[in-house]
């Protein structure tokens, strides 16, 4: 794909679908590879010792993905992280690799924010065999249009290794996220593209065993590296745990439903807090806020 195509993004509007459907991908990847190629897309992320390297955004996910801390307690070291990392004892030989993001992060306007992700073994998903490059276009390209079929497809549904096990329904939330994308953005609401997702712990597990204890390590060394490279003008922080890790990190931040635009990593920023889809509220959905506070939100992402 030359340079020239590489500044044409795809279309927006009903012609995106029709017309672009299966270049999409291939586009936002290649993409994203041509700018960090040229060095100008960096990141400094901290290590041990206070010393500090630049990373491209691809370096980045694949940091996240091998994460020392995991291999340290897999090994058997006993940190904040080894009830997480345990809970995944049982499969050791198809080890999950820690989440980083999924979509485009570094283009979508709207992000959403969680505190970690579930697992499911039956899906296809990274594991330690996976080379660097299969890692980054699973997770910049998970919602993509793909020949094989999408990593996760149109119904919210994860690929599964074997596809007579394929779920009927969709992960709720997966669907609640396009859902909420859907009250924030005008249509067509593209998964991956309009919007990505991350999480303030990357390792996956069932329940959130451990989740708690690893927060205060995994949002240290990855939060603020993940927000930079983020291009969101609206972050949406799903649930307490995220909430509680932006306000930690970001002391500026305000407490309240819905707030900004902050500074964030060198971005200006709106700032909403949801329930996570899974809380037992009656409405887990944009209605904590104002219809002023909507528009406004909506208003900001058009750029207004």
């Amino acid at each position: 794909m030359d340079a020239e195509r590489l500044r044409t993004p795809p279309p927006s509007g009903p012609a995106r679908r029709a017309e672009w459907e299966p270049a999409i991908s291939s586009w936002h990847t290649a993409r994203s590879l041509h700018e960090e190629g040229d060095g100008r897309q960096h990141l400094g992320v901290g290590r041990g010792g206070g010393q500090w390297r630049r990373m491209t955004a691809a370096d980045l996910l694949s940091a996240i993905t091998r994460c020392p801390v995991v291999d340290r307690c897999r090994e058997g070291e006993r940190l904040a992280c080894s009830t997480i990392v345990a809970s995944q004892a049982h499969h050791v030989a198809a080890f999950q690799v820690p989440e980083p993001w999924s979509g485009h992060l570094k283009a979508a306007p709207l992000l959403f924010v969680s505190s970690n992700p579930s697992i499911d073994h039956a899906e296809v998903y990274p594991t330690a065999s996976w080379t660097n490059a299969a890692r980054v276009d699973f997770f910049y390209g998970r919602f993509d249009p793909r020949p094989e079929g999408a990593w996760i497809d149109d119904r919210m549904r994860a690929r599964h290794v074997d596809p007579a096990g394929q779920p009927s329904r969709g992960t709720t939330f997966w669907l609640a996220t396009r859902a909420r994308a859907r009250e924030l953005l005008d249509p067509p609401v593209v998964p991956g593209v309009d919007y990505a997702l991350t999480e303030v712990v990357h390792c996956k597990s069932q329940e959130q065993p451990g989740v708690a204890e690893a927060a205060a390590v995994c949002v240290s060394r990855w939060l603020r590296p993940v927000m930079r490279l983020a291009a969101a003008r609206v972050v949406v922080l799903m649930g307490r745990q995220a909430q509680q890790a932006f306000l930690n990190t970001y002391p500026g931040l305000a407490a309240t439903t819905w707030s900004g635009p902050h500074d964030l990593e060198g971005r200006l920023r709106m700032i909403l807090r949801l329930p996570h889809p899974n809380a037992r509220v009656r409405r887990a959905n944009c209605a904590p806020l104002t219809l002023d506070e909507l528009e406004a939100t909506r208003a900001y992402l058009r750029g207004a």
